[in-house]
């Protein structure tokens, strides 16, 4: 089945390589722009013109301010201590962030995302990460996706991990870890069509030691299992499920 999205072709090269692979079809009516270029591809909001266009960004600049700062609660969630290697599945990869923040603390991570225009996000994000001068080699070797759902996380040939992340899409809101307007693009361009309980028990199925679930700080819990513990913020909370 193919995915239809306004397609905005500058670059042909590209373009030849991503229709090929992710099957899309061009939708001139569509409320979302795929705007492909020489030096990265973006992610339009149609309908909201004030908004910047999305892409992802996998550098060094991102990399020292997440290595910087040693308050960031999701850390704490992973309990990711000092010289300690740890193998990650990001089962909810998204635009990357927090991927990007469990690289930065020296986790070698594997994105797997569902959604065909942001797992293309992801990948040219990835691409262009690969030619940081600083890190592009650390990227290479410790960051890698898969364009699957994470319904099928025992079938796709990946080493289990110690700690899978997820950090579902919500029908009422999301996480805070993009402006408001990304959330917005995000949520209407992602369907909530993820039967998350089920998820839930896949992941917790496949990892070695932990699963660790993001949701709004009032939310109920993802399963009907109990968190072992969570750790909350202002807004959200993570919440630890022990293997």
């Amino acid at each position: 089945m193919k995915y239809k999205i306004n397609i905005i072709n500058k670059c042909e090269k590209k373009f030849l390589l991503i229709k090929k692979i992710w099957n899309l079809k061009n939708d001139n009516n569509s409320k979302f722009s795929l705007i492909i270029k020489p030096n990265r591809i973006e992610l339009k909001n149609n309908s909201l013109s004030s908004q910047k266009n999305i892409w992802v960004n996998f550098n060094y600049k991102n990399y020292q301010k997440y290595k910087k700062d040693k308050k960031i609660k999701i850390i704490k969630a992973i309990k990711i201590k000092k010289n300690k290697f740890i193998n990650i599945i990001d089962a909810t990869a998204g635009l990357g962030k927090d991927a990007f923040i469990f690289f930065s603390y020296g986790c070698k991570v594997t994105m797997i995302e569902r959604h065909p225009i942001l797992s293309i996000l992801l990948f040219d994000g990835l691409k262009r990460g690969y030619k940081d001068k600083k890190i592009g080699h650390l990227i290479k070797k410790n960051i890698n996706i898969i364009y699957n759902t994470s319904m099928n996380i025992n079938q796709l040939n990946i080493p289990k991990p110690d700690v899978i992340y997820l950090d579902p899409m919500f029908q009422k809101k999301k996480n805070n870890a993009l402006s408001k307007k990304e959330i917005r693009t995000i949520q209407n361009l992602v369907k909530y069509d993820l039967n998350t309980n089920l998820l839930f028990q896949k992941c917790f199925l496949f990892c070695k030691n932990k699963v660790v679930v993001k949701r709004p700080k009032n939310e109920k819990t993802i399963s009907k299992k109990k968190p072992n513990y969570n750790i909350k913020t202002k807004k959200y909370r993570f919440d630890i499920y022990l293997k």
